[in-house]
């Protein structure tokens, strides 16, 4: 790991002390992520639900609107 990322895991480690407890909606697209970000995710947060959306890459909202508006 290099210096830039130890220093901002050090600054974050506090915040994962006290995880979010208000509902997370941790979004994936199928191509791009997946399932990883609600695997981070639940690092930090209590009442999480992931979702992965079919047929989008990085910009989700403009690849399938439909999907993530059903999530």
């Amino acid at each position: 790991m290099d210096g830039a990322r130890q220093t901002g895991a050090a600054q974050n480690r506090p915040q994962c002390a006290d995880p979010i407890s208000c509902p997370v909606l941790a979004v994936g697209a199928q191509a791009h992520l997946g399932k990883e970000v609600a695997n981070q995710m639940a690092q930090v947060a209590r009442d999480l639900r992931g979702v992965v959306i079919p047929a989008a890459d990085h910009n989700v909202a403009l690849e399938n609107p439909g999907g993530l508006a059903h999530a």
